[in-house]
């Protein structure tokens, strides 16, 4: 896994410009994993590269209403850069160190998706296929497959995923990975 951060310099909706920044998760060894998988066992809309997880700077000030950092003319330059910085040193860096172990990963695959505009309730798919997947490339195959069982075994799935989706991925994992379908007890 590596934490990455995008940022870009774009007109806002006053005329203006402002920073819309982006810190994600991503893993190519997931995406290696996953890359050539049926859609039906990934999550609706199915892999967007090697992304596991996201989050806009925006959302630490303002979780309704994410936006950008305003950049307010020439003179607002310093206090966007300024606010940049405070945003990534502090609450982009606390975010990133929810998924620094593995042991962390795992319980943030099993968290509601609270920055999920779509759904807030639930897991989100895409983190917890990804945390299945780590956790067998590192060698955590219980781990992996107790994820699993906990997750077929919910009454609710996110909204980009369904029972069938799920049990598709489990099968795709167990064909691919025989010490993931020996915890899995298949």
């Amino acid at each position: 896994m590596t934490s990455a951060v995008m940022a870009t310099i774009q007109r806002n909706g006053h005329g203006g410009v402002g920073i819309a920044a982006t810190a994600w998760i991503v893993s190519s060894a997931v995406e290696e994993v996953v890359r050539d998988w049926p859609a039906e066992a990934l999550a609706k809309g199915g892999w967007d590269r090697n992304y596991m997880e996201s989050v806009e700077f925006g959302y630490f000030e303002r979780p309704l209403d994410p936006g950008e950092i305003s950049v307010g003319g020439e003179p607002g330059v310093d206090h966007a850069v300024r606010e940049f910085m405070r945003l990534l040193k502090g609450p982009v860096a606390d975010w990133f160190s929810q998924f620094d172990s593995p042991d962390k990963l795992l319980t943030a695959a099993r968290t509601s998706a609270t920055q999920d505009d779509w759904d807030r309730e639930n897991p989100d798919p895409v983190l917890l296929r990804a945390a299945v997947v780590l956790s067998v490339l590192n060698g955590q195959v219980e781990d992996a497959a107790t994820l699993m069982e906990w997750y077929l075994s919910r009454d609710r799935f996110h909204q980009w995923d369904s029972l069938d989706r799920a049990l598709s991925f489990d099968a795709a994992m167990i064909e691919r990975f025989p010490v993931y379908a020996d915890a899995r007890g298949r």
